[in-house]
């Protein structure tokens, strides 16, 4: 999975079969010295068109790679949720907002912080996550004396990440649009938030802003200012019927992008690589 573990999945291979699974756009993946992207490059380079499959989770990526690397269209498999609420809660007063995932800087956590702050008293945030931007993040609410607004709660494990998020009303993603690898994501928060019944309010990427809209489950910030962002809370706060609309779509749509249905795919993908029946794995327990 991704270019960090290529290498060691085509050598633990030898003469067998390995299917590559791209998580993300990788050449253009975070902040790195010019020769470790060039290393990168060159392992893809060398070994995707080696391997029997190539599974990715947008199709943005999908035709990047296959222009890249002449091959045949990867495999979309979307990190869809393990778990969906039946029905969404009412819209809260003050209006509960929830970012979950890693403390990294590129998701500009202090931004939405602000954000949030211009709306004291009727909008509160959720940081459940974990990262190296922890501590600098404490520090941060504690200067903007902040710790009555802003929570910062310890992560769930992966199957309780839905019902975690479901007693909010907002999930919010604000990753900047600034590399391929970022605008194509398909971040398994988007898929999360709307399993858990949460409106949407996301950045201008490709791939979320396709799924938000299509859904009808939140808005879309853009440029991803604060400025922006609280403008986006404040009518969010001021609407609580839009936002009651956008979480019951959520739900509505959350089925198609649960779990359940994406295993079927990546069943269908063993199969045919093994030249096997779709009644080998529930022989065997697959």
């Amino acid at each position: 999975m991704n270019v960090d573990t290529l290498l060691l999945g085509f050598l633990c291979a030898g003469r067998g079969t390995y299917i590559y699974d791209s998580r993300e756009h990788w050449a253009t993946t975070g902040e790195v010295p010019r020769r470790v992207r060039l290393w990168w490059l060159l392992k893809e380079r060398l070994l995707i068109p080696r391997a029997a499959a190539v599974v990715t989770v947008t199709d943005m990526i999908a035709d990047a790679l296959k222009e890249e690397h002449k091959i045949s269209r990867p495999t979309v498999l979307i990190n869809g949720s393990v778990d969906a609420v039946s029905e969404p809660t009412a819209p809260h007063s003050p209006l509960r907002l929830i970012h979950q995932g890693k403390y990294y800087r590129d998701r500009h956590l202090p931004d939405l912080i602000d954000a949030v702050l211009r709306h004291r008293g009727r909008a509160v945030l959720t940081l459940q996550g974990w990262g190296d931007a922890e501590e600098g993040l404490r520090d941060f609410i504690r200067s903007r004396d902040a710790e009555a607004v802003i929570h910062m709660v310890p992560p769930v494990r992966l199957e309780e990440a839905v019902a975690s998020a479901s007693a909010h009303d907002v999930g919010l993603i604000n990753i900047w649009p600034d590399s391929m690898s970022h605008r194509w994501t398909g971040s398994n928060k988007l898929f999360d938030y709307m399993a858990a019944g949460l409106a949407q309010l996301v950045t201008n990427l490709d791939f979320t802003r396709r799924v938000v809209e299509a859904v009808d489950c939140g808005m879309v910030v853009d440029p991803p200012t604060v400025d922006a962002f609280a403008d986006a809370i404040g009518w969010l706060i001021d609407n609580p019927a839009e936002v009651a609309r956008m979480k019951r779509n959520a739900v509505a749509a959350a089925p198609d992008y649960t779990w359940d249905g994406q295993a079927e795919v990546l069943y269908g993908l063993y199969e045919a690589v093994l030249g096997i029946g779709p009644e080998s794995h529930i022989r065997h327990g697959a």
